[in-house]
């Protein structure tokens, strides 16, 4: 039988199955696992609320009788709370948010 580079035989491909490369493996697997981590990610990130006039007085955010959050002078004279994400529905409802004193940057 005459084999030229490049060409397979049909008698060894017809009996043992050809061989999928190692790092193609590696990175589908990787693709998969990357996937799963995103779709089932939860937002992790804090909740931003910033005041909607300037130059107004900074104030804290009570939320709780023992949870308060400092309001940060933010550039332009507004203030900014930075809202750890388990607090951050409780932070919404508050009526600062209501009354449309503070919204939310996302």
């Amino acid at each position: 039988m005459n084999v030229v580079q490049g060409m397979r035989s049909t008698e060894a491909s017809a009996d043992t199955p050809v061989a999928e490369d190692p790092v193609k493996k590696i990175a589908k697997k990787t693709a998969v696992k990357i996937k799963q981590s995103q779709s089932t990610g939860k937002d992790t990130s804090d909740l931003v609320l910033v005041s909607e006039e300037s130059h107004g007085a900074r104030f804290d955010l009570i939320i709780d009788t023992e949870i308060k959050i400092r309001g940060v002078r933010a550039q332009g004279g507004k203030v900014l709370f930075n809202v750890p994400r388990e607090l951050a529905e409780r932070a919404l409802r508050h009526v600062h948010v209501t009354s449309g004193r503070l919204v939310s940057t996302e």
